[in-house]
C-alpha cells in the first residue's frame, strides 16, 4: 500500500516537472522566433538563419503550442 502512494507522489511530481520544462522550450522558441522576425526586418540574413535553427532545436510538435 505505501509503495502505490510512493509511486503516485513519484509520477505527480514528474508530470509537474516536464510541465515546467515545456514551458521553458515553448517560452525559447518564441523568443528565438521573434529574434528571427527582427534579423529579417533589418536585413541581416546571417543572424536570421542562425535565430531561426535555434527556435528549430525547440520546435518539436509536442512542445510548441
Amino acid at each position: 500500500m505505501n509503495a502505490s502512494y510512493i509511486l503516485f507522489v513519484l509520477f505527480t511530481i514528474s508530470v509537474f516537472l516536464m510541465g515546467i520544462m515545456q514551458t521553458k522550450r515553448v517560452s525559447k522558441y518564441h523568443y528565438y522566433m521573434e529574434l528571427y522576425r527582427e534579423a529579417l526586418k533589418e536585413g541581416d540574413e546571417r543572424k536570421a538563419k542562425i535565430y531561426k535553427s535555434y527556435a528549430e532545436e525547440y520546435s518539436h510538435w509536442w512542445f510548441v503550442r
